[in-house]
């Protein structure tokens, strides 16, 4: 894992390696099935819809789940953006903002991105 040190005592670790760390003794097959189970279709896309429902979440959830920060950085309507994230928390069953769905969606997007 690589990590930066600030001053004595202080460091910061490169994130996107650190979630590869934890994982990296989970098997391809329990990875794939957490991602699905958190996921749903949304894990491995083939269709648009589906596709950007995903890019949106991903957006959504980078902008700390604000509507507005979310459009503007997709460059879509903040009406479209509500819209689809309703969809996703339909899918989800839960609301997307709740600490701990949060943390599993930002994990299961992140190991199922393509060419990982």
């Amino acid at each position: 894992m690589e990590n930066h040190v600030v001053s004595p005592g202080i460091r910061f670790y490169d994130k996107q390696k650190s979630i590869h760390r934890i994982a990296e003794n989970v098997s391809k097959e329990e990875m794939a099935y957490f991602c699905e189970s958190i996921l749903k279709e949304l894990a491995y896309p083939t269709n648009p819809t589906d596709l950007e429902l995903r890019r949106t979440l991903a957006a959504y959830l980078d902008s700390q789940c604000k509507i507005v920060e979310t459009a503007e950085k997709m460059f879509l309507h903040r009406n479209t953006v509500h819209y689809r994230i309703k969809k996703c928390q339909n899918l989800f069953d839960a609301p997307i903002d709740s600490p701990e769905l949060s943390l599993q969606l930002r994990v299961a997007l992140y190991l199922s991105q393509p060419n990982d």
